[in-house]
């Protein structure tokens, strides 16, 4: 364990490139997806990210764009404010009994699977950018299709210019 005084340092920092799956992803322990509440889901469709004490939800602004997640696990509170123009923010506690953190797309499978420097419950700060401009951009990419009668082909090769645009900060620290 650090020196209390000394300054937090990142453990690990990964990046993720993750489908949604029904346009949500999760992070969770290894048992999560299974213990957390669905009431969770229900809240992340109008605040755009809800967790319980399993499990956090992240809803996404298209089912086929990918999404980028930076991931970050400190041994300590990371100092400073983020303050990055992020246009969501959200603060969780999620337990990962386990001492692993999986970046999970539902029944496309886990994305990542990231080892944390102890079992136990983490602080999570998720911060998101582009979510609206992704599902504002995605749906005039479909509607062109449609007007336009493009093949699936065509489709997905528009909408691929668009992976990687929506994108979250997991920043993650041990509770104590």
């Amino acid at each position: 364990m650090p020196y209390e005084n000394a300054p937090s340092e990142p453990f690990t920092r990964q990046q993720v490139v993750a489908v949604p799956d029904h346009r949500m992803l999760s992070l969770h322990g290894g048992s999560g997806y299974r213990d957390g509440s669905s009431a969770v889901i229900k809240r992340s469709i109008s605040a755009g990210a809800a967790a319980d004490e399993h499990w956090m939800v992240l809803q996404c602004g298209n089912a086929t764009v990918k999404v980028r997640i930076d991931v970050t696990v400190w041994s300590t509170q990371p100092s400073g404010e983020p303050g990055n123009g992020a246009e969501q923010e959200h603060s969780f506690t999620v337990a990962f009994p386990e001492g692993v953190l999986y970046v999970d797309q539902g029944t496309i499978g886990i994305a990542a699977e990231i080892p944390l420097p102890r079992a136990g419950s983490y602080h999570l700060r998720v911060q998101g950018w582009n979510h609206h401009a992704v599902m504002r951009e995605a749906q005039d990419i479909e509607l062109q299709a449609a007007d336009e009668d493009w093949d699936l082909d065509r489709m997905g090769e528009e909408l691929e210019k668009l992976d990687g645009k929506e994108r979250y900060a997991v920043d993650l620290w041990p509770t104590h």
